[in-house]
């Protein structure tokens, strides 16, 4: 599954290295911005039920599989009324969005993302379906076709020479609904059916989802509040550069989720101490070796950047900088995502928090008196922070694994 999933996101990653070829600085924080905004409504329309349901789904479906399809029955009909209302409030709101980014020209890539929403919205509850029931491979099919359909729909515009920043907003806002279709008619995602107290399997699955979801809001935030900061403070030509480092790092940011993809049904399926001691020995059998490895990347990316991009070139220092921030996050998060298995999600939340309102106040004041530059480097030193006090609170409530699990 691992295989499949680094395709499908390399594939992706193409895309950002087509935009380097075809956008100068200034045109890419623009596109920076717009999938800044797909990220957040991404997450809006998600709310921490995708991780809930997860949750749920993995411990029960060996031991109670009604109770687990219960679960899918709930959240899948749940979010998809979550993607229709999101629509339209985007929509409409799509102007006012575009202006407090100080970018109008997105309020169309915005009303194009909304009229998306929904097919958006079913292909990533799909992946987490898949995930849940660890059906990888499958999970792994869906990524790359529709990768494949992205930047086959860009690459078209670019042969025929008729590309703009628009062609980027169809192919983000539509491509999904297309794979959506299929997954409608071709899953029984949306047709599962099991007789259950609605109030009890709601109450379960939001009552453990407020937590994830106020986590994840925090985590979407600190992901792109740094290009957000960059397009506010800097030159659109500094931004892009910044955003360029950004989007160079994407096969790191890739090899961390989909390891984290890979460890979060086995984490949230933990019995035991001993299970957990068990699964950190073997995340790190993974990420360890995988974090050696992305050494190679590294200086593939400082030889090809000159020499491929060469209007990207001072992106070099920030490509170093973020580099050890992703490594260090690609060896932790199999180990921070142990607070949700420890039924700690209002713990990861509070730190989730401190870490947005520490990173916010030191990206203002670094970009401000030392640039792009600045913003890389409060970016490592708050991951670093952060990775220190979970792993603490990890520790400090180890023992609590196995009273969860027989509550």
């Amino acid at each position: 599954m691992l295989a499949g999933d680094v395709v499908a996101k390399a594939i992706t990653f193409a895309i950002s290295l087509v935009l380097l070829n075809v956008l100068a600085p200034g045109e890419y924080i623009t596109f920076g911005l717009f999938m800044t905004v797909v990220a957040i409504v991404v997450q809006f329309s998600d709310s921490g039920l995708n991780q809930s349901f997860i949750r749920f789904f993995s411990l029960y479906k060996d031991t109670n599989p009604a109770r687990a399809n219960a679960h899918l029955h709930f959240a899948a009909r749940f979010k998809l009324g979550i993607f229709v209302l999101l629509g339209v409030a985007l929509y409409f709101t799509a102007s006012i969005i575009s202006s407090s980014l100080d970018h109008p020209e997105l309020t169309s890539g915005i009303q194009l993302l909304a009229i998306g929403l929904t097919g958006i919205g079913i292909f990533e509850f799909s992946l987490s379906v898949q995930q849940a029931r660890q059906e990888f491979t499958r999970m792994a099919v869906l990524r790359v076709a529709e990768a494949v359909l992205k930047i086959g729909f860009i690459l078209v515009f670019i042969v025929q020479g008729t590309f703009t920043l628009t062609n980027v907003y169809q192919a983000y806002s539509f491509v999904p609904i297309a794979v959506a279709l299929f997954i409608l008619f071709g899953t029984n995602i949306f047709r599962v059916k099991e007789q259950y107290s609605t109030k009890e399997i709601g109450s379960e699955l939001l009552g453990f989802g407020k937590w994830v979801a106020f986590s994840s809001f925090a985590t979407m935030f600190l992901q792109h509040i740094d290009t957000l900061i960059a397009a506010k403070l800097l030159p659109d030509a500094d931004a892009g550069i910044y955003y360029a480092a950004r989007r160079l790092c994407i096969p790191l940011q890739v090899l961390t989720g989909s390891i984290v993809t890979v460890f979060f049904p086995k984490a949230m399926a933990l019995q035991s101490l001993d299970d957990l001691r068990k699964y950190i020995r073997s995340s790190f059998k993974v990420s360890v070796p995988v974090a050696a490895l992305t050494v190679l990347y590294l200086i593939a990316v400082l030889l090809a950047v000159p020499v491929f991009f060469p209007a990207y070139t001072d992106s070099i220092p920030l490509i170093i900088v973020l580099y050890f921030g992703w490594i260090w996050t690609l060896v932790g998060n199999p180990i921070t995502i142990l607070l949700l298995s420890l039924n700690r999600a209002n713990v990861a939340t509070y730190i989730s928090f401190g870490q947005l309102i520490v990173t916010g106040v030191m990206h203002w004041y670094f970009a401000t008196y030392f640039g792009a530059m600045g913003v890389a480097v409060s970016s490592l030193f708050v991951w670093l922070l952060a990775g220190c006090v979970t792993y603490a609170f990890i520790y400090k409530y180890r023992h609590q694994i196995e009273t969860v699990r027989k509550d």
